[in-house]
């Protein structure tokens, strides 16, 4: 199976981080060992700018930006069949905003939110057919 950058992380949803792999200069990780959810890349791709990086069949898995070789912004990977499987934002390389994880039937696995590297607020967990099937409240930070 061709690599998949993990950009989603989530304490609940350690089955979908199985499913992704991890390309080969960059791990999803704990980046300060205190919890924090982020990319730690040692030879990111680009240092400044457009990131777009795709399966052998040409279909994008992924696309973001970085600015001085942090993920920054919004970032976007996809199965391998074209459809998106997640989106989320990058502040300094860190998550912080939005997280959304699909099925590849479309329909959303799970949405949540983080700040500053650290998931917080209400996370909302489905089954693959849109059925409302956990919830987990972070808090804020």
């Amino acid at each position: 199976m061709p690599t998949a950058f993990c950009i989603f992380s989530c304490s609940s949803g350690t089955e979908e981080k199985k499913k992704e792999t991890t390309a080969a200069t960059a791990t999803s990780a704990d980046t300060s060992m205190k919890g924090l959810v982020g990319v730690i890349e040692k030879n990111p791709p680009v240092q400044q700018g457009d990131y777009i990086a795709k399966y052998p069949n040409g279909i994008v898995r992924m696309r973001g930006f970085y600015i001085n070789g942090k993920r920054n912004g919004q970032w976007t990977s996809f199965f391998e069949s074209g459809t998106i499987q997640s989106e989320g934002f990058f502040k300094d390389g860190l998550r912080d905003g939005k997280a959304l994880v699909y099925y590849e039937n479309g329909k959303t696995y799970y949405q949540g939110y983080y700040k500053m590297g650290k998931e917080v607020g209400k996370w909302i967990f489905y089954d693959e057919s849109g059925k409302k099937i956990n919830e987990k409240d972070y808090g804020s930070q």
